[in-house]
């Protein structure tokens, strides 16, 4: 007789176990700030280090979201000045790059003017027609 081997796969060992996951923004409390604005459902990861702030929250208008605004009511002074120093360089580059244009533009209208004048000037000349 024949013998059947049964097939045995291998043994692979369980996957690691995961924290759970946190609950959805929408079943997070929203707390108050120490000057008694609601905190908002962004704040929610402020502990985590991954929230991003509200840039209308500290303007004069404040946050039209509130608490169920999708980011940070949370104090975030190194972001705002992370943003203001952001700015600078975004302008400053612009400035950069609109100067840049600028001569690279008055280089192409030379150009341009001297090579109208090389083919009128070269179109008079005996050597162009013989």
């Amino acid at each position: 007789g024949s013998e059947v081997l049964a097939f045995k796969p291998p043994r692979v060992p369980p996957p690691p176990m995961l924290p759970p996951p946190p609950p959805p923004l929408h079943q997070v409390p929203i707390g108050r700030l120490s000057d008694g604005g609601p905190t908002s459902l962004g704040s929610a990861k402020h502990g985590l280090g991954t929230c991003k702030p509200c840039a209308f929250l500290r303007t004069a208008e404040g946050c039209a979201e509130g608490a169920d605004c999708r980011f940070c009511h949370r104090p975030h002074e190194e972001a705002v000045a992370q943003r203001r120093v952001s700015k600078c360089r975004r302008d400053r580059l612009r400035r950069a790059q609109m100067r840049n244009l600028a001569q690279l533009a008055e280089q192409a209208e030379l150009s341009t003017s001297a090579s109208e004048v090389g083919s009128v000037s070269g179109a008079s000349s005996p050597a162009a027609s013989a």
